[in-house]
């Protein structure tokens, strides 16, 4: 079989005319049974590796190798992002499984306090809905009364400790972002030496200045404040 002349004379393409991908009428299916199997086709691939480059697609690779490349940031934290009064706070996403809107609170006689708003039903669940605010010494979050409603809020945010689920009012929702560590920083030692601390660092991320909860005492402090 002479393969040069056997492409000459059935052309380029002869799987996608004779062969399996075409009439399937060439006499050396007999022989390969596939067209993968010959000769020709393998030489027809090796041609198609060869062939010259052209001179647009040297410009554009050209282009492309020569961008300067992006600085490599190590150490990425995802957090989600949110606000209490006018403080922004992260929380690790580890801790953290949804947020969720205009949510109604229900009291709860003789167990609602500064720390415990209440209950809320978050898809047939009732949790725990505890005040993040007091436990920063914030403002408390105010419902969202533009609907009339007198214990519905606009953003509740879902945290869990192990097997246990707790909820929270806050004033805005901004999502998760990622986070270097490069970024942090420790916070003034006017709030690191307060007993009732639980921020762990500083960021100063899209022109805010964000205090980074640290949940292990979070969740401490949730455990010694909150009896149900």
């Amino acid at each position: 079989m002479d393969i040069r002349k056997v492409r000459i004379e059935k052309g380029n393409k002869c799987w996608d005319v004779e062969g399996v991908y075409g009439s399937g009428v060439c006499e050396y299916l007999d022989e390969f049974h596939h067209c993968k199997n010959c000769p020709v086709y393998a030489l027809g691939g090796r041609h198609l590796l060869e062939r010259e480059i052209s001179p647009d697609m040297i410009k554009e690779w050209t282009s492309i190798i020569s961008l300067p490349k992006e600085p490599e940031t190590r150490d990425l934290k995802s957090f989600v992002i949110f606000r209490i009064a006018d403080e922004w706070l992260a929380l690790n996403t580890n801790i953290f499984q949804e947020a969720v809107v205009n949510k109604f609170v229900h009291f709860v006689p003789s167990r609602t306090n500064d720390y415990l708003h209440g209950i809320i039903n978050v898809n047939g669940e009732l949790l725990v809905c505890i005040s993040l605010a007091k436990f920063l010494n914030l403002p408390r979050v105010m419902p969202d009364t533009l609907n009339g409603k007198e214990n519905e809020y606009k953003y509740i945010l879902i945290i869990f400790d192990k097997y246990t689920r707790y909820a929270f009012p806050a004033d805005e929702f901004l999502g998760v972002s990622s986070i270097s560590e490069e970024e942090m920083s420790q916070p003034p030692l006017t709030v690191t030496k307060s007993d009732n601390t639980v921020t762990k660092s500083i960021i100063s991320h899209n022109s805010r200045t964000i205090s980074i909860i640290d949940d292990f005492k979070l969740f401490s402090l949730i455990d010694k404040k909150v009896v149900w």
